[in-house]
């Protein structure tokens, strides 16, 4: 083909983290759509450290650029000292406050270097972090080089942003429809985002293409048709993947924070794990034995959380076991009875949830019962399509805590239906999802 391809992704192996997989993936299934592939990356991640169990890349074709996230910690460090660091956080993220801002600046001087060295005939870019995009929008326009926006991440519409001034996030919307527009092509991860875009910011359905997330390892004999567990059994439930630390300031009644301004990390995924939490206390304070033992993998360092648990000594019914090299998740599937998806909630224009974590397709290619905690989104509609069985409980302690007794009381019965899951589960596999941006791009070049 004879064509040059700039791929830019802040996670990229070795950077450990949720957004790892899709784009190296990505880039595995490139090689032979590209006879150059530059790779601009991060070197370091503080919240997700190194993963090294990810095959490297041995191909002359690809290249990459790797730079540090250096150069914003020391001044949010003061800004937090002196309690400023909430309000310029409310008024300023992300597009000038991001975690990984002094990536995404070193990005742009990287990016206007080889762009003058050795012009791209197309930049891929993925989100997040959103500040990323905004440096390779802003070099796309200067060169003229067609480029596809990733939106693994929802961009501006997630209600969870309920701390943002309301005239941040009408700039935020503006900014981030310029750059929509000016694209050739917006790739979201979920067909919930892809109605989102479509109706909060008037983008051509044309031109929105839903690639999905994907199973990187499949073995097809290891799902059964029936899996069965006995009442009155200890269960171990496993949740893997990231988590964002409780904040302190949530109300699980009215589900906002206390403090006005507050600029608080408290994602949904963790709202169920916090809402989970709190029915064991409650089990535990009405003298019931949960029969059950919720192992958590991976997730960043979590003082706030783990302090709520051992206040309520819930150490033997919550357990966090650490990061997990993703070769080694197999082995954690196998060994566990239910996996827990705790499920982000974005609404999108239909006043549906939206957002599907990855994580769903490597539960699935375990054939494990599935407990889904939180609103019906994409992934428990994947999960109807694949005629997959799962529970699915409320972001509600109440109903999480019968949803418990039931489990204890009765056990659970697991009934695949294979006809179906069979037929169906080709479309999930990670190679598929991969040959559909390759031919994306290969139009779009």
């Amino acid at each position: 083909m004879g064509k040059k391809l700039f791929f830019i992704s802040y996670y990229f192996p070795p950077i450990g983290g949720p957004g790892t997989m899709r784009p190296y993936y990505f880039v595995s299934n490139l090689q032979d759509t590209f006879d150059s592939i530059k790779i601009f990356a991060a070197s370091e991640d503080a919240m997700y450290g190194l993963d090294n169990s990810y095959p490297v890349i041995q191909n002359p074709k690809v290249k990459f650029f790797r730079f540090d996230n250096s150069g914003l910690d020391g001044f949010k460090r003061a800004m937090g000292k002196i309690k400023l660091l909430p309000f310029f956080n409310f008024f300023f993220f992300p597009w000038f406050w991001e975690r990984q801002l002094p990536w995404s600046r070193k990005l742009y001087k990287q990016l206007r270097e080889q762009a003058k060295e050795s012009r791209p005939d197309m930049v891929y870019v993925t989100s997040g972090p959103f500040s990323q995009v905004i440096s390779a929008y802003k070099i796309c326009r200067a060169f003229n080089i067609p480029f596809v926006v990733d939106l693994r991440d929802p961009f501006s519409e997630s209600p969870g942003r309920t701390w943002m001034s309301y005239w941040h996030q009408r700039y935020f919307k503006k900014k981030e429809k310029k750059i929509l527009d000016a694209c050739v092509k917006v790739i979201v991860a979920t067909p919930g985002m892809k109605r989102d875009y479509i109706a909060a910011q008037n983008i051509p359905a044309d031109k929105i293409e839903v690639i999905l997330n994907g199973i990187h390892v499949f073995d097809p004999a290891k799902v059964k048709k029936t899996t069965e567990i006995l009442p009155g059994k200890t269960t171990e439930l496993v949740y893997t993947g990231s988590l964002i630390d409780w904040d302190g300031h949530f109300n699980p009644v009215t589900k906002k924070t206390a403090i006005p301004f507050k600029f608080h990390t408290y994602n949904s995924n963790t709202r169920s794990l916090y809402f989970y939490m709190h029915a064991i206390a409650a089990l535990k304070r009405a003298g019931k034995e949960p029969k059950a033992v919720f192992s958590i993998y991976g997730g960043s360092d979590l003082p706030k959380t783990k302090t709520f648990i051992a206040s309520n000594k819930l150490e033997e019914d919550i357990v966090f076991k650490g990061k997990v090299p993703f070769t080694q998740l197999n082995a954690v599937y196998e060994k566990c009875d239910i996996l827990v998806l705790l499920m982000e909630e974005r609404v999108d224009g239909k006043g549906k949830s939206c957002f599907m974590t990855g994580k769903i397709y490597e539960y699935i290619s375990s054939g494990k019962p599935i407990i889904c905690i939180g609103s019906p989104n994409d992934a428990t509609d994947l999960l109807d399509e694949l005629s997959y069985p799962y529970i699915r409980w409320d972001n509600n302690a109440e109903k999480i805590m019968q949803g418990l007794e039931e489990l204890a009381e009765n056990g659970l019965r697991h009934e695949m239906n294979m006809e179906a899951f069979n037929s169906s589960i080709t479309k999930c596999l990670r190679s598929a999802q991969a040959q559909q941006l390759a031919n994306i791009l290969q139009k779009n070049v």
